[in-house]
């Protein structure tokens, strides 16, 4: 059995101090259930996240709208997950894939633009700035099509060049990533239609709050709501820093548990998406970016929505154990990434030397 499914069955058996909590809400009303992942844990980590050494990684624009360079100066490996997005006096773009950065290594990084209208600055240098909501990510996953099982992809077709050539040039090989116009169409696609899902997200809150004004905290929530939007509809990055501001209660009152290494939404169709690491300081190191890519759901409301708590368990359980395929993204001497394409969500595990520390689903789109 591989170390991916390993990582997987010992979140769904609850085994090696992983634990699948109780649900929450933010009102009894919400269309949309978190249930925690947590896990107790003595292990100390090998690695951080690109948004803990900030400072010591630097990020320049290629040129190429499907690419960015990353070069790791700090004394970690650095992981950088697949829907970051970076930000600054170029086009902002989504990363792609998401995969370890070694000690002193400089990567190609694959990406897809979320921001149509702002030109390229090659050499630019950007940051870091936030996450990308999981219709967004989905559409990200697709960037795998047709790679065979379980091989090396090291000649698959990259941004009109191959990996073998691209790897001549002092880049890392191993990253296999079939972007293409189409794959980035969507991309823009998702865009869109998630900042008019947030449009309509807060006026439907608004005339809620308007029609049940005695609805306590959904009502104090709603009208205070600012309902215009300042950034266009194509400008991702800042139509999630709008949405910090506009659900800040939502961000403040979520709990935070001790040792919670991630989270799994449940909406009224199923579960949405997960996201789990294997240490509890990895996903704090996250955390408050997943809850704002998704903090529009989590306010959504509906009187249909009967959500049973005994059931959370056997949903997350039933992700986790489905049947996938498993198709190399990122394959070099000692990390990788596997996607993971199933009947119903789209995946990815990420491992660094014989150990599985992320992994990451979100529902396929019908």
């Amino acid at each position: 059995m591989s170390k991916t499914i390993d990582f997987l069955l010992d979140i769904a058996s609850e085994n090696n101090g992983f634990k699948i909590g109780d649900p929450w809400r933010f009102h009894e009303l919400s269309l949309t259930a978190i249930i925690p992942l947590v896990r107790a844990t003595e292990a100390k980590r090998s690695y951080r996240l690109i948004s803990e050494v900030q400072k010591d990684i630097k990020i320049r624009d290629t040129g190429s709208i499907d690419q960015m360079q990353i070069t790791n100066d700090s004394d970690w490996p650095i992981l950088v997950k697949g829907g970051e997005y970076v930000y600054g006096a170029t086009q902002t773009r989504t990363l792609a894939v998401s995969q370890v950065i070694l000690v002193k290594e400089t990567v190609v990084v694959p990406c897809a633009c979320v921001h149509s209208s702002k030109g390229i600055r090659e050499g630019q240098s950007v940051k870091v700035d936030g996450y990308a909501p999981s219709e967004v990510r989905e559409v990200l996953y697709r960037g795998c099509p047709g790679i065979a099982p379980h091989r090396p992809p090291y000649t698959v077709p990259f941004g009109g060049d191959t990996l073998r050539r691209r790897s001549s040039r002092g880049y890392s090989r191993g990253i296999n990533y079939a972007y293409s116009g189409s794959l980035q169409q969507a991309v823009w696609g998702e865009v869109r239609k998630y900042s008019g899902g947030e449009q309509a997200r807060v006026h439907g809150l608004m005339s809620r709050s308007r029609l049940a004004p005695d609805n306590d905290i959904l009502h104090a929530f709603a009208e205070g709501l600012n309902s215009s939007y300042q950034t266009s509809e194509e400008d991702l990055a800042g139509r999630m820093r709008e949405n910090e501001e506009k659900y800040k209660d939502i961000l403040k009152k979520t709990p935070k548990l001790d040792n919670q290494v991630g989270l799994a939404l449940v909406a009224l169709d199923g579960l949405e998406s997960l996201e789990c690491f294997e240490h509890p300081e990895s996903f704090e190191a996250l955390r408050r970016q997943v809850l704002k890519s998704e903090a529009g759901k989590l306010a959504e409301t509906s009187e249909l929505f009967d959500f049973k708590p005994e059931k959370a368990k056997a949903i997350v359980k039933e992700l986790l154990t489905g049947k996938y395929e498993e198709y190399l993204a990122v394959d070099k001497l000692s990390t990788s990434t596997t996607i993971l394409t199933g009947k119903k969500f789209q995946g990815e595990v990420v491992l660094l030397g014989d150990d599985a520390i992320h992994c990451s689903f979100v529902k396929r789109a019908s």
